[in-house]
């Protein structure tokens, strides 16, 4: 008892010499470590949890000499790279694929405003590297505008099916794991005088393009060279509005080269979708995913359907992706995110189910046609060596503003003073038969206000889940009234917030995310929205961005007009190189093929 007593006495005179103690404390230990980040990423700094910072790989300047930071030009680097460096080229509503056989190959693409060929209208870009950025990309537009002749411009005019059409919108990039590219593109307006502006003054929206959809397809093209060229160019269906009307598709593609289309018909039928087996030659007739007279959509149940006939409700945002093997998955908005399911590479679909009950939620615009509301995006592990193998991800924004999810925490009892959205991501570990809480991806909020929208996920052949997302946090305010706004006057008030990129990923298969990032390299504290437009003239930034992944980067596309323009840019940002539970065998093999292919 006197020891006990001894020791406590001793313990109590060394803290009080430590209270009055005037050093400096010894500083807390980093946490360790989760993974070894792979061959060629050196680790020098970590999170809370131990993940790895990322980092943006950067370029000498000689080979960008213009958009500089101060920053870039002290140094000599770039960490940004525009992708429509064409005087007069801009764009919105990005895509981009990394080509998984080459890493160095990516191809991006937009809806595209290049005057010479987009017209009256607009006309999708095409965006190319072979060297992952060294230089500076290879930009252009789709093959085939009809706006080249229209204006006398008959050089190097190749036509194909687009080329009935006087506007293209919509652009989706696609890499199989073997390497071919497929682009998707939604065509419609089958005249110069719907495909125009030429009555902006009296019509409409500004312009008969916006709304007098008298034709519209989807075209797939086929690319076996990294986008340098296309050599197949098919329509799935046309429609005339209101009926098999084509918007906002999406395309995959199996290993075993079926080809998997799907898009939203707003009033009929509703969601639908297409295969091909030849690779892209034919298409075959539609499957009606869900219809819009659906229960939840305002309609009544359809009598008796077709068993591969979804009964309802039919949503925006149609996203389609496939597993290692024959799975299908496709997800749409609506009352949530709904999901139907394939085993047998799209040939017979199980039944319509609500998966996800969201929160919507829009950040405020700053014009009628600026929407901010963001669709769910799926992504999917297709490489059998994974160890989240066939795992599913679905992201999206949401007004939750919890750091954990519960049902209905968009309820008025949280967090009131707080209006903002965060991003979620859920994941699927049985193929979609089951899913996992949504854990929040986007860092806690600090205020009122704090929006975070158009999250977009990937998944690396390393089983790294990747999401990147639009953010108001650290950006300026911008007055409405005489704001740079060169395609009108936005209508919002006082003011309104530029936007940042930023990103996390995830090693753990969803369950944990390291610390969000900050993307752009640019010191404007944000880009201004007001400086993107749609074709009509009106304020708009898209309806969506997206992301790519290879084994040792993430690789997301988002519109920036930090040159008071709508430019494409993109970055690869590096992080771990492979999710926890890879076995040594297997990454073994995978490491060769690192080295053997750099960034």
């Amino acid at each position: 008892m006197r020891a006990i007593l001894m020791a406590l006495l001793m313990s109590s005179v060394v803290l009080a010499g430590c209270a009055t103690d005037d050093s400096e404390p010894a500083p807390e230990p980093a946490p360790p470590v989760r993974v070894d980040p792979g061959p060629g990423f050196e680790v020098t700094e970590v999170d809370l949890l131990g993940n790895p910072v990322p980092k943006l790989l950067c370029f000498e300047l000689a080979a960008f000499p213009t958009k500089a930071t101060a920053e870039q030009e002290a140094d000599g680097t770039r960490c940004n790279f525009e992708m429509t460096p064409d005087e007069g080229r801009t764009g919105n509503e990005v895509t981009i694929a990394v080509n998984p056989t080459d890493p160095r190959n990516v191809v991006g693409g937009a809806k595209d405003y290049y005057p010479a060929d987009a017209g009256d209208c607009v006309w999708n870009g095409v965006y190319v590297t072979h060297d992952g950025g060294r230089t500076v990309y290879q930009d252009r537009s789709f093959d085939g505008s009809p706006w080249h002749l229209y204006n006398g411009d008959v050089g190097g005019f190749t036509p194909n099916y687009a080329s009935t059409f006087w506007c293209t919108t919509d652009p989706v990039a696609y890499f199989n794991t073997a390497g071919t590219l497929y682009y998707l593109l939604m065509a419609y307006q089958t005249d110069p005088v719907t495909g125009s502006k030429a009555c902006e003054e009296i019509c409409p929206n500004g312009a008969l393009n916006d709304w007098a959809f008298n034709r519209a397809t989807q075209i797939v093209a086929v690319s076996d060279d990294g986008g340098d060229t296309f050599h197949t160019f098919t329509p799935v269906l046309e429609g005339t509005f209101p009926v098999n009307f084509a918007d906002k598709g999406w395309i995959a593609a199996s290993a075993d080269g079926t080809i998997h289309v799907m898009w939203w018909s707003a009033f009929l039928p509703g969601n639908m979708y297409f295969r091909s087996t030849d690779g892209g030659q034919t298409y075959s007739d539609p499957e009606i995913l869900s219809v819009f007279l659906g229960p939840g959509a305002g309609g009544a149940d359809l009598p008796d359907p077709a068993p591969s006939v979804g009964t309802g409700p039919a949503g925006q945002g149609s996203f389609v992706d496939v597993g290692t093997g024959a799975e299908v998955y496709a997800i749409w908005a609506s009352s949530g995110v709904q999901m139907r399911r394939s085993f047998d590479h799209g040939s017979t679909w199980d039944e319509q189910r609500t998966i996800i009950d969201t929160n919507p939620r829009s950040m405020p615009t700053i014009d009628g046609r600026d929407r901010r509301g963001g669709h769910p995006q799926l992504a999917t592990d297709r490489n059998p060596d994974s160890p989240f193998a066939d795992a599913l991800y679905v992201a999206w924004q949401d007004g939750c503003q919890a750091t954990e999810w519960f049902d209905g925490c968009a309820g008025s009892d949280l967090n009131e003073s707080l209006t903002g959205t965060g991003i979620w991501v859920a994941s699927s570990f049985d193929k979609g038969e089951t899913w996992n809480a949504p854990v929040r991806v986007s860092d806690a909020p600090e205020g009122a206000d704090e929006w975070r929208i158009f999250p977009t996920v990937s998944v690396s052949p390393g089983g790294v889940v990747d999401v990147s997302w639009m953010d108001s946090r650290d950006t300026r305010w911008l007055p409405c009234a005489g704001a740079n706004a060169p395609h009108g006057e936005p209508d919002c008030g006082d003011e309104y917030q530029a936007l940042h990129q930023r990103y996390s990923y995830s090693l753990d298969g969803g369950k944990t995310w390291s610390t969000d990032f900050q993307v752009r390299d640019a010191t404007d504290d944000g880009w201004d929205p007001a400086d993107c437009h749609h074709q009509n003239g009106d304020i708009f930034i898209g309806d969506y961005n997206d992301i790519d992944s290879s084994w040792q980067a993430a690789h997301p596309v988002w519109p920036d007009t930090r040159d008071g323009h709508c430019d494409v840019y993109t970055a690869t940002i590096q992080r771990p190189m492979f999710a926890e539970g890879w076995t040594d065998e297997a990454r073994a093999g995978a490491e060769q093929f690192i080295l053997e292919h750099p960034l």
